[in-house]
């Protein structure tokens, strides 16, 4: 797609679009002889088949996708004459993409084009195809067909999706004038200032990828206006950076005058004021790869943000000095494809809605979420963690969500001086870093928590614990140990359960019998149980069959202790007189009483319709104080300036809990105790 004036419209001549039909799940569907009309295809679906699909969206929403793919299947064999099946089958697609497995997610995406082109939202379904086609790596057919595609497209929506997308592939090909070329013909299609904004960001990333070279002959082509800014500006940026700085600052002057109502209009007065623009050392940014979904949060970066490299924090080893910053973006690393990419989603949305609430109270400084997919790989983390700070400058980063690729990347956050905010347990890594947070869930300080309750309030002295044989059990019960031993208790007993076990009559009888032989005398035993609480660290689904078992084998006057895991409304339902007066400690209960937790899960179903996990609702909490911290800190904002402002957070009030920075540099958070009264959860401490 070269075109010598990038302003203009893109005209391509009729090509013919062949769709090969892929073998598996194409052989289930026959095509019709008969093309269905339109208007019958796209009249509202029938009762029976909207509650299949209620059905299959359950389902996934639950975890169970394997049910959902059968859901979908049928329900898309079951109506073929109406838009439900190309939903279905979009759907289908959607999720093997997530998955990982284009090849699968193509069988769909073939079948829904070259079956349903009257579809009302067949140009979205193109756009799918097409990135399904890219991930599969038959990129060259992508990059063939997109101009077609294009042609025959009618939404703009689906017009302005294909343009970002093509953009981006180019990008990745480091075809920097195509690139542009297809920005330029997504600008029509652009709405809203959102849209616009978009297109905003994506050109300026895509021209910061150009050196010296590239800038001055796509200048020398005759771009718009528009675009000429762009360039000049990322050119005066360079000029800086060499040491041109007359240079720069006549270019900057002129630009200043000719752009009074462009994007970068604020960043050239800042530039012209003394904002430095970029100091000599790296190349320009070369942004590697992005995945084939849109970036997380579509704002134009303001090149102002970049400030001078941060100088040496008081960590234990030294740190780089010419490390680029971008302090408006945030670095997010999560697995987006394969077997964890559900969590890694999660992680996306809590930082989605921190940012957009961010970007509501800063119009003038909006932040910007670079992902990159981890897919669960240290390798590849350390790579992308590499990538986002020297290339994209970004001035922390949230995750990722395994220890194993934590401990790939810890000895580099403390070489380059960069926040890292941990979604693992601490107890997980053996990653020693003064600069990585770890801002989830603490097993030791939930469970500190709930002993000195029961040790201070209660009074409690001998325990239990009955825990899954599994790695989560394995792991609390050991925790559980050490905390009624650190606080003067005696834990008489403890005792697994195969995790599938739905007759838990044997480690029942096991564990009151260790108990009873452990009991520090026998008045303890003559008073009834010798245990004073019985620790049960399981899902609200088992804990609902292993409660009433109790009773049945004589453990009776005797208080249940969980874990985070029962902050859950089933647990009420499921467990029902069983489960009356457990009590449990939480940093998060959703759908609670608490007034932040309320308008937070308010705001996400508004953005997701749906109800927030405790990832998200984390993620969420770890965007708000790496924020709270940069306005905190000195100006010019830099990461030494941060990572004080961070060492300094005291009661930071999130819907996760209120956290606290201690001496040593890790969070303390505040667990809330909970009891269920009377068929409800309530708070009983804080």
């Amino acid at each position: 797609m070269k075109s010598n004036r990038w302003h203009s419209f893109l005209v391509y001549p009729a090509m013919v679009l062949t769709i090969v039909m892929a073998g598996g799940c194409a052989s289930q569907y026959r095509r019709s002889s008969v093309m269905v009309a339109p208007g019958v295809l796209n009249e509202p679906a029938p009762r029976q088949a909207q509650a299949m699909w209620q059905q299959g969206e359950q389902q996934l929403a639950g975890g169970r996708t394997n049910e959902a793919i059968i859901t979908f299947e049928h329900l898309a064999q079951a109506y073929p004459a109406n838009a439900i099946a190309c939903r279905a089958l979009s759907r289908l697609g959607k999720i093997y993409l997530d998955r990982g497995q284009p090849s699968k997610a193509l069988r769909y995406y073939n079948y829904l084009v070259n079956t349903y082109p009257q579809w009302d939202d067949a140009d979205n379904a193109q756009v799918d195809w097409l990135r399904a086609l890219w991930q599969d790596g038959d990129k060259r057919a992508v990059l063939r067909q997109a101009p077609t595609v294009h042609q025959r497209m009618f939404k703009p929506e689906a017009k302005l999706a294909l343009c970002l997308f093509i953009a981006n592939c180019y990008r990745e090909k480091t075809d920097t004038e195509t690139a542009l070329d297809w920005l330029a013909a997504g600008y029509p299609s652009a709405r809203t200032v959102n849209e616009r904004n978009n297109l905003n960001r994506a050109t300026k990333e895509i021209v910061e990828q150009a050196d010296h070279k590239t800038l001055t002959h796509l200048l020398s082509q005759g771009p718009s206006d528009y675009l000429r800014v762009f360039l000049e500006f990322r050119l005066a940026q360079l000029e800086m950076a060499h040491g041109q700085a007359s240079e720069a600052r006549s270019r900057l002057t002129r630009l200043q005058s000719e752009a009074k109502n462009h994007p970068l209009a604020g960043d050239i007065n800042a530039a012209l004021q003394g904002v430095p623009v970029a100091k000599p050392g790296p190349p320009p940014p070369q942004p590697g790869p992005s995945p084939p979904q849109p970036m997380t949060v579509r704002e134009p970066v303001r090149p102002s943000a970049v400030g001078p490299p941060p100088s040496t924090p008081a960590a234990r080893v030294p740190v780089a000095t010419n490390i680029p910053l971008n302090a408006n973006r945030i670095g997010c690393l999560v697995p987006l494809n394969g077997e964890y990419a559900a969590y890694g989603r999660q992680v996306i949305n809590g930082l989605t809605l921190a940012a957009e609430e961010y970007n509501q109270r800063h119009p003038d400084q909006p932040i910007t979420i670079v992902s990159k997919d981890t897919m669960d790989d240290p390798e590849l983390t350390r790579q992308s963690f590499d990538d986002l700070v020297r290339n994209q400058g970004v001035l922390g980063v949230v995750g990722p969500l395994s220890s194993q690729c934590l401990q790939a990347i810890s000895s580099t956050a403390d070489q380059l001086g960069v926040p890292v905010f941990s979604l693992t347990q601490p107890d997980d890594t053996t990653a020693d870093s003064a600069h990585v947070f770890h801002v989830f869930l603490d097993n030791h300080q939930m469970l500190r928590s709930l002993v000195q309750y029961c040790r201070t309030k209660l009074h409690f002295k001998n325990f239990a614990s009955l825990y899954p044989d599994d790695r989560y059990g394995g792991r609390l019960s050991k925790a559980f140990q050490e905390e009624v031993q650190s606080a003067g208790g005696n834990l008489l007993a403890s005792v697994s359960y195969n995790p599938n076990s739905t007759d838990f009559r044997e480690p029942i009888q096991k564990l009151l019998k260790m108990a009873a032989q452990n009991a520090p005398s026998v008045e303890s035993i003559s008073k009834g149980l010798p245990i004073d609480a019985l620790f049960l660290p399981d899902q609200a689904r088992t804990i609902s069959l292993l409660a009433p078992q109790l009773p049945h084998n004589n453990v009776v006057g005797v208080q249940l202790l969980g874990t985070n895991l029962w902050a859950n409304p089933e647990l009420v339902r499921m467990g029902g007189i069983y489960i009356e007066q457990a009590i449990f400690p939480t940093a998060y209960l959703p759908g609670g009483s608490d007034p932040k937790v309320q308008r937070f899960e308010e705001r996400f179903k508004q953005m997701y319709q749906g109800t927030p996990s405790y990832l998200e609702a984390q993620s969420y909490d770890a965007l708000r104080m790496l924020l709270l911290a940069m306005e905190h800190a000195r100006t010019p904002v830099d990461r030494l300036g941060v990572m004080d402002a961070l060492r300094q957070t005291r009661d930071f009030d999130g819907v996760t809990g209120s956290i606290s920075i201690q001496a040593s540099g890790q969070p303390q958070r505040r667990y809330t105790i909970f009891q269920v009264q009377n068929g409800q959860i309530v708070p009983i401490a804080k």
